[in-house]
């Protein structure tokens, strides 16, 4: 099932980029996996025009309603243990000074984490992150240098980062860079989507904001938060 959340703020060429792609050439939904589409969604220095969230409902669906409680500073923890590994508390306070307890608190309802007596650890992976694939997408009348960083800045937490054009012939500096930067270049043509360049894939969860969304996704899908069905 696919879900849309949100709406372009301003009226212009580019708006109307981001809802014919929407409305013509959104990629299909694994018949396993939900879709979660957010439009210029907020994420902390970054205001991506789209934001493709593919989950496991399976995975989401039991987890306890205390996890809608988690706050910025909880994901960030979330991902420290993700990549380091189980942690003393004492190594933990070091990072996160203010507040730790109430942090682990959360986490320990949300039954994201557990203690042992080596230290704090994530429970297993496969049920606690539900996302599978993040895919963000930048559209512009024109693939530009500032494009193509604001689409850098979104693979912090994308699988997969994309430039979405109307331009058919892109200069090929901007080919270049886009290859280079493991950036994807879409060119929408009518009801068609051409690859340009193919984006690099990446795994999640990239960061912190990877996390954030995959609980946005779980979140809002519950009470369809100014979303519609698509």
């Amino acid at each position: 099932m696919n879900y849309i959340f949100g709406s372009p703020a301003r009226k212009g060429p580019e708006a109307d980029l981001v809802l014919s792609f929407l409305s013509t050439s959104l990629p299909k939904t694994p018949k396993s996996l939900t879709q979660s589409i957010f439009i210029e969604r907020n994420l902390e220095n970054s205001l991506p025009d789209i934001v493709i969230v593919y989950w496991d409902f399976k995975v989401a669906n039991k987890w306890p309603q205390a996890r809608k409680n988690l706050r910025r500073i909880d994901y960030k923890l979330i991902q420290f243990l993700h990549i380091q590994g189980t942690q003393p508390h004492e190594i933990l306070a070091r990072y996160f000074p203010k507040k730790l307890n109430k942090i682990l608190e959360r986490l320990l309802q949300a039954e994201i984490v557990v203690e042992t007596v080596q230290g704090w650890r994530l429970k297993a992976f496969n049920d606690i992150y539900a996302a599978k694939q993040i895919v963000s997408i930048e559209a512009k009348m024109a693939a530009s240098t500032k494009v193509f960083m604001q689409a850098m800045l979104n693979a912090r937490f994308a699988s997969e980062s994309y430039v979405l054009t109307k331009s058919k012939s892109p200069r090929e500096n901007s080919l270049m860079y886009a290859k280079k930067m493991g950036i994807g270049l879409w060119s929408l043509s009518g009801d068609d989507v051409v690859t340009l360049a193919t984006a690099k894939e990446q795994p999640l969860p990239q960061s912190y904001l990877s996390w954030e969304l995959n609980d946005i996704a779980w979140q809002d899908y519950n009470g369809e938060k100014n979303g519609h069905r698509c």
